[in-house]
């Protein structure tokens, strides 16, 4: 019976059965494969959601107090820098040429202090003209360092974000700082630029700002006094052909006495107004009309300078030939 119902089974699905062996296996119909799954593309990103990139040493780029390199191009002095070009002229300036011999060794090693354009800008909007568009930085601290680095033709150059100094005040302490510190700057752009300071921050003393700016009272004070000078000292001392210690001396003389001393050529010294005040008086002889003040323990150079200062020139060589009168009398002895 079994046999049977297999032949039928067999017959039925259209498959040959053989008497005694097991039926055949009746294959599966196969499964059709999965359909791939259609993904639907991405709609296209908004404008206002792409992501950019800042580029590498740009504001965008470098936040506040920190520090980043960028090229040579993106930096520029700050307008308002009181320093004459020479003094970033290597071929001018000694100093700065030998800085410039270092370079090509050691690089440039400390980094520019500087502000992000726009930061400047808000505070110097009448700069806006003197700034090229390429520009990111304006440069506080290091216009020296980027002189050089623009001479010897290097092109990137390390800084520190600092956005403070973009304040008007703030940068002329900030330079007056640095520069006194390092290299000065000449004593009468110096006097400038505290003059300035005080000018801008009502109420404030120069002992006060010789406090905050780390330098003694008495060279703030000499350095106002500077600006009492009549123009063509002025000129002599930013030459350095006067000294501001002997300079400042002469401010306490009117502008006429100035003027007369200017004309009577160094050396510059009140005594010779005197000297040339008695000239034009009667001759009375070779006599002090005041006492000479030497302070206590002076040097003999000391001495010297107090005596051409205080006499009049034709005493002082007197004195000088019965000194040495004196004293070969004294050894003859």
């Amino acid at each position: 019976m079994d046999a049977l119902k297999q032949k039928k089974e067999a017959n039925r699905r259209g498959a040959r059965v053989v008497p005694g062996s097991a039926a055949p296996a009746v294959p599966r119909a196969s499964t059709p494969p999965p359909s791939p799954k259609v993904v639907a593309a991405a709609p296209p990103a908004r404008p206002d959601t792409v992501k950019h990139t800042a580029p590498e040493g740009s504001p965008d780029a470098v936040a506040d107090g920190k520090t980043g390199e960028a090229p040579l191009y993106r930096f520029a002095p700050r307008p308002a820098n009181p320093r004459l070009s020479d003094e970033y002229d290597p071929e001018k300036d000694d100093e700065l040429a030998a800085f410039g011999s270092t370079l090509k060794q050691f690089g440039v090693l400390q980094p520019l202090t500087v502000c992000p354009i726009d930061v400047w800008l808000k505070h110097h909007p009448e700069d806006r003209e003197k700034i090229g568009p390429d520009v990111w930085w304006i440069i506080i601290i290091g216009n020296r360092r980027y002189a050089i680095a623009k001479a010897r033709g290097i092109e990137t150059l390390s800084f520190v974000r600092n956005d403070g100094v973009g304040d008007a005040i703030q940068v002329k302490k900030t330079g007056l700082i640095e520069n006194h510190h390092r290299k000065s700057l000449n004593p009468i752009l110096e006097a400038m630029e505290i003059q300035d300071i005080l000018e801008e921050q009502s109420g404030v003393s120069y002992r006060t700002l010789a406090d905050e700016l780390g330098f003694s009272h008495g060279l703030v004070w000499q350095r106002l006094q500077l600006l009492k000078l009549i123009g063509g000292f002025q000129a002599l001392v930013a030459a350095k052909e006067l000294s501001a210690d002997k300079a400042w001396r002469l401010a306490k003389l009117s502008h006429e006495d100035q003027q007369k001393l200017l004309e009577l050529g160094p050396p510059y010294s009140a005594a010779r107004l005197r000297e040339k005040d008695k000239d034009d008086e009667p001759a009375v002889g070779l006599v002090t009309r005041a006492a000479v003040k030497i302070p206590k323990k002076s040097p003999p150079a000391k001495v010297v300078d107090v005596l051409i200062d205080e006499l009049p020139i034709d005493m002082v060589a007197e004195v000088s030939r019965l000194l040495v009168a004196k004293l070969e009398n004294s050894a003859a002895v």
